[in-house]
């Protein structure tokens, strides 16, 4: 077969653009650290990349998640705890006030006291986090609670009332209110419950914290006190007590479940990434070496190009 001096010249032309072709893909790779830039160059390695990158993203959502979650459930917490607070110390004056301990100065004192305790815990039971209320149910907006002590001294007497979205709690049954529960979603298809109902909370009927503090203030502030009626009220209030306590148990085990969660995610996203890396990631040190190893190549591809590219009748003519 003829060699002519063409083909010999597109021969070395494309064996240069080869080389100049590694020796810039080397140089790609030292300028970003990266080994894969492109699919191309590793098709297996550029798949397990992206699944890491994937995982990687998701896990800091669902670790951003599991922080509202936590800090939803320690607001939950805080608010239950001062509502268990109150109740403690509503307890205390009962006894005290059952025990006719008290003068009638103190007892007057007592009665405003546990008035201003009963408004506490409406105060509490409507606490929010991120201007969504925590004991809201599916009305999360607007202020579930709203409350209406009984008034003696009208006649006849006003009974009190505690509203819950517009529901009556305490002439309405376990089941009629709406509910809907508030969840965060902590990993995929795991959606996980934050929400405290809100009547479960104070509890509906006679069971109701708010009339329970209401009866006692009125009962502590009539003029035909009984110290007897007084004793009869203090089991319920320490039931109450211990509803509160049930929930405050249920709180701090999800909160538990969260932050077991969140070790988990925290020991995933190390091995993610250093499942990235390993893959990823590139040597600098052989790069070095392997670039200097391509620029001499091609230095030595410049210059054999003089000695191939044989001489032609357009070069004795210049």
């Amino acid at each position: 077969m003829r060699v002519t001096n063409g083909m010999m010249i597109n021969t070395y032309l494309k064996n240069l653009n080869r080389n100049m072709g590694a020796m810039d893909a080397s140089q790609e790779q030292m300028s970003t650290t990266r080994r894969i830039n492109k699919l191309s160059d590793d098709p297996v390695g550029a798949i397990k990349v992206l699944t890491a990158r994937a995982k990687l993203s998701a896990n800091d959502q669902y670790q951003k998640n599991i922080a509202d979650a936590k800090y939803w459930l320690s607001q939950t917490e805080s608010q239950t705890l001062q509502i268990n607070e109150a109740l403690k110390r509503v307890t205390e004056l009962a006894v005290n006030l059952g025990n006719d301990v008290y003068s009638e100065e103190d007892r007057q004192a007592a009665a405003v006291e546990i008035g201003q305790l009963r408004d506490q815990i409406i105060t509490s039971a409507n606490g929010s986090f991120n201007d969504y209320y925590l004991f809201g149910n599916y009305n999360v907006t607007q202020r579930p609670f709203d409350a209406v002590p009984a008034d003696n001294t009208t006649t006849p007497p006003t009974a009190a009332k505690v509203l819950f979205n517009g529901v009556d709690l305490l002439t309405t049954q376990p089941g009629v209110v709406p509910t809907e529960v508030r969840h965060f979603e902590i990993g995929f298809g795991l959606d996980f419950d934050v929400s405290i109902e809100g009547p479960h909370l104070l509890g509906y009927g006679d069971e109701n914290i708010y009339k329970m503090l209401d009866n006692l203030y009125q009962a502590a502030s009539s003029k035909d006190y009984s110290g007897d009626k007084i004793r009869q009220m203090i089991s319920p209030l320490r039931q109450a007590q211990e509803r509160i306590l049930a929930v405050d148990a249920t709180v701090g085990g999800r909160i538990n479940r969260l932050e077991f969660m969140e070790d988990c995610y925290s020991m995933d996203k190390i091995n993610y990434t250093q499942t990235l890396s390993d893959v990823e990631d590139l040597d600098m040190g052989e790069a070095i070496i392997n670039f200097s190893m391509m620029e001499a190549v091609y230095r030595a591809s410049l210059s054999v190009g003089g000695k191939v590219i044989q001489p032609t009748l357009m070069d004795f003519l210049r």
